[in-house]
């Protein structure tokens, strides 16, 4: 029988290396976690990695970030599975769904922040079509 090793890059190593000094208790809900800085030398990798590994613990809900402050335990275990493995396991249905959202989202924002050279080019490119 073959066993496949399982790649991770460096933030998902740092996220799993966090997430088990959570719950091991080193770090108590509502204690701060080291600064960036801090956490780049105690693991050896780059701010990205870091950086990345704090997104990773926030989206699954185990800490909070406070822009300026800094990054604080919420929960000892994950509470919900990150949005990448909730799109893999979703049914058609809710994929679509989520879709739709985000692309009113995306017509919203572009709108709000058009400028006349957008609208031209707009305009130019309807008027190549008809």
């Amino acid at each position: 029988m073959n066993k496949i090793i399982e790649r991770k890059s460096l933030s998902e190593v740092v996220a799993e290396h966090l997430q088990a000094q959570i719950q091991s208790g080193m770090y108590k809900l509502e204690q701060q976690l080291p600064s960036e800085h801090e956490l780049t030398k105690e693991f050896g990798v780059g701010r990205s990695s870091v950086r990345e590994a704090i997104r990773k613990l926030e989206n699954n809900g185990m800490v909070r970030v406070q822009q300026g402050l800094g990054t604080f335990v919420i929960a000892e275990r994950p509470v919900r599975e990150p949005l990448s493995v909730m799109l893999q396991t979703a049914g058609d249905n809710y994929i679509e769904e989520v879709r739709e959202l985000l692309e009113i989202k995306i017509v919203e924002l572009a709108a709000q922040n058009r400028t006349e050279e957008d609208i031209r080019q707009m305009r130019s490119t309807l008027e190549k079509k008809e």
